[in-house]
């Protein structure tokens, strides 16, 4: 998901005018870009503080139209025409976006949470969102899963889940056979006990408040 803010001018007392003290442009331009995510928020009033120091007359047009972008992947800073410290600046707050936890700050790394979806996260904050993703694929392709057969096989289940889907096939009182002691296929009817847990874990979180 993308956010953009872009600042258009609105009185003689921007941030980017080179006669506003530099405290005072802070809390201007942190008031204007507030939506940041939390993760990247120090990254980004870093960022700022090295524009302001940087502003000057020929520098006042692309500060001005500065927009920032916050997708899930980095934190993007553009401004036309903007010269080598002002794109030195951008291109630095980008790749320390890359590397930090969107959401906490903490050290992290762009992660894949489903097929179009991928965002920097630290471990900490990639595993309940890894976690319900590989739910609502499952549920979502259960009838794939399990298409043409009486059982479901470990190989098609979401490498996050698999770990519990060997536990509830070994824990199926009237297993399939021979097969049934690796874990790694399961049938039919325990399958959809399976599904049903996992909308009941999914439902746990939605009501933890989670996002």
């Amino acid at each position: 998901m993308t956010s953009k803010v872009k600042v258009l001018p609105t009185s003689h007392t921007e941030w980017w005018e080179t006669e506003m003290p530099s405290k005072v442009a802070l809390g201007i331009a942190l008031n204007r870009f507030k939506f940041v995510p939390t993760g990247w928020q120090a990254i980004f009033g870093n960022t700022l503080c090295q524009l302001i120091a940087a502003r000057s007359p020929v520098r006042a047009f692309p500060m001005r139209y500065l927009s920032v972008e916050h997708e899930d992947e980095t934190l993007e800073l553009d401004m036309p025409n903007a010269d080598v410290v002002l794109a030195g600046i951008a291109r630095r707050c980008r790749e320390c976006s890359r590397f930090t936890c969107r959401r906490c700050g903490r050290p992290g790394l762009l992660r894949r949470l489903d097929i179009i979806r991928a965002e920097v996260l630290c471990s900490r904050c990639a595993a309940p969102r890894m976690l319900q993703s590989a739910i609502d694929d499952t549920l979502n392709l259960a009838g794939l899963i399990t298409a043409g057969s009486n059982v479901a096989n470990l190989a098609a289940i979401p490498e996050v889940l698999r770990r519990s889907f060997i536990d509830f096939a070994l824990g199926d009182p009237n297993g399939i056979g021979p097969e049934q002691c690796s874990g790694s296929r399961m049938r039919l009817r325990r399958f959809h006990d399976w599904l049903k847990e996992l909308q009941a874990v999914k439902a746990e979180m939605l009501i933890g408040g989670f996002s």
